[in-house]
């Protein structure tokens, strides 16, 4: 209709670009600042919440309130100014809109009045054909700013997608069903991604068929770092862990783990029943197994006990259970689990005397003809090893039995003497 007045408008469009640039920008930033605060609300709840007891204990109430009141107002201060820059669209595009209009005005209708332009008929559909592009280029507008919103909260998850685990375990492809010959660990180096110095340095020993192997020393030594490594929780950076002469990390994840047994001094149960949790992982729960396995592990008493016996729903990590109660589940679970690899990670160090006395009857219940491998402080769960081995700031300094490193190994004579009273 007129090509100079569309020339015009096409002069204008960069500033509406710039202009809806400027404000996606600052949503995307604003979004992604808005997730962190979000996450650091939701982590100072979560806290509060699982240590109420000790918030409780330490009269700590009004503190915490205060910590939730200043992270809150974080958040909603970042969650304000995100939305105050989100309506700025909507005005941004109404000013252009108005100014766009009134140029039209001003230029077209003088072509009009003086006669060198459109007729007025094609002015007034020139007009209307503009307003009526309006609507959607809105529409565009605003589901742009939303997908700017939507990107600076995904870059926490892309962030997240992208990072590269150093010490990730490659996947395996041969399938084991039986440990026949034993575990040897070959010259094994391990330290954590974002530490410097290694877990675990050269460490080299083996783990015969059907034996019990524990480690001692003090915290820091290593032992759980390499119950983690046999776990396949992680890979060691140098050296090979061997499994009947098979490097572990050849092995498939899920063969290898339904060999293993793990009881940690850290029990996880859910929030279901007695017998769910004893049988977690099979589709198929055995009743009958079930029972025999709660018996093996000293449960039966305390668990016949409950109200619903069995089938008791035990609350969020096993709530309505005490330490002991709580560690004995753990025992049946591995019991019904019928492992060849049993791997013990400090089971009793929690419990009472009472306590520990059940869940150690537990324990030779559950080792009886299997592959141990047992992490203790306490020097009294594994003086009937057949091997004991040392670690010292993730070295091996000693191996043998009990009798031979009371004898020859100084670290162990002084655990020892420490533990049981002798000077």
């Amino acid at each position: 209709i007129d090509s100079k007045m569309t020339l015009y408008i096409t002069v204008i469009v960069p500033l509406i670009v710039i202009g809806m640039s400027i404000i996606g920008k600052h949503l995307r930033r604003y979004g992604a600042r808005t997730q962190e605060k979000m996450a650091e609300l939701a982590s100072v709840l979560q806290e509060g919440i699982t240590g109420i007891r000790v918030v409780k204990g330490f009269n700590a109430e009004k503190l915490e309130a205060s910590k939730f009141k200043k992270f809150a107002d974080k958040y909603l201060h970042n969650i304000m100014k995100m939305y105050r820059v989100r309506r700025l669209a909507g005005p941004f595009n109404e000013l252009i809109g108005a100014a766009i209009a009134a140029c039209l005005l001003w230029f077209g209708g003088r072509k009009v009045i003086l006669g060198v332009g459109p007729s007025p008929a094609e002015f007034m559909q020139y007009i209307l054909t503009l307003f009526l592009m309006m609507q959607p280029i809105k529409a565009v507008s605003d589901k742009v700013n939303r997908i700017q919103q939507g990107l600076g909260a995904a870059s926490r998850v892309f962030w997240l997608l992208d990072l590269k685990w150093v010490s990730a375990p490659k996947k395996g492809s041969i399938r084991i069903k039986d440990i026949k010959d034993g575990i040897k660990f070959e010259h094994v180096w391990f330290k954590y991604d974002e530490s410097e110095n290694y877990a675990l340095k050269d460490l080299t020993f083996e783990i015969p068929a059907g034996s019990m192997v524990a480690l001692v020393g003090h915290s820091g030594a290593g032992k759980s770092t390499t119950a983690d490594i046999l776990s396949r929780f992680y890979t060691p950076q140098k050296g090979k862990v061997l499994v009947d002469g098979i490097d572990l990390a050849e092995i498939e994840d899920s063969s290898w783990r339904a060999l293993l047994g793990i009881v940690s001094q850290e029990v996880i149960l859910f929030n279901d029943t007695v017998s769910a949790n004893i049988s977690y992982g099979d589709p198929n729960p055995d009743t009958k197994r079930i029972y025999e396995a709660a018996k093996a592990a000293n449960a039966l008493e305390f668990i016949e006990k409950l109200p619903q016996g069995f089938n008791t729903i035990i609350g969020e990590r096993g709530l309505m259970l005490s330490g002991g109660e709580r560690q004995r589940i753990a025992i049946a679970r591995a019991i019904y689990r019928n492992p060849k690899l049993l791997i013990l990670d400090e089971a009793t160090s929690a419990l009472d005397t009472r306590s520990e006395m059940l869940v150690q009857q537990a324990i030779d219940n559950l080792i009886s003809g299997r592959t141990v491998l047992v992490i203790a402080h306490r020097l009294s769960t594994v003086l009937k090893a057949d091997k004991i081995i040392v670690l010292e700031k993730g070295e091996k300094i000693c191996e043998g039995n009990h009798e031979e490193l009371y004898e020859t190994c100084e670290q162990y004579r002084e655990i020892y003497d420490l533990q049981f009273g002798k000077k």
